[in-house]
């Protein structure tokens, strides 16, 4: 008969998978402001102050990354309007850049101790 002990390291498991799931999520959030802010250069230029741009910010709301702006008139650049061809920065900065936000997680997740 041989001796087994049975340890239960799931608590261990589950903080550290909570740790990394944070880390991710802030990486995530600021590489995606960052992201959104650079296609601003990507389209046609418009009047140009910098306010729009400096203003994307990613943020971190539970279980997710929050990327937006509270610049009044970005829906209206993000949208288009009559006269205007929309510049969709926040939809093309995540969507194009999905591998990128990818590998952050596959990086954390690989270098994670538990």
């Amino acid at each position: 008969m041989s001796n087994v002990k049975i340890i239960d390291n799931s608590s261990l498991v589950r903080a550290a998978m909570a740790e990394v799931k944070d880390k991710i999520l802030v990486a995530c959030s600021i590489q995606g402001a960052n992201n959104c802010a650079n296609e601003l250069e990507n389209a046609p230029r418009r009047v140009d102050t910098g306010r729009l741009k400096t203003s994307i910010n990613g943020t971190v709301r539970g279980n997710s990354a929050v990327i937006g702006t509270n610049v009044e008139y970005a829906v209206y650049v993000h949208d288009g309007t009559s006269k205007m061809s929309p510049n969709r920065f926040l939809r093309n900065g995540i969507e194009r850049n999905a591998d990128e936000y990818r590998q952050i997680m596959e990086y954390a997740l690989k270098h994670t101790e538990i």
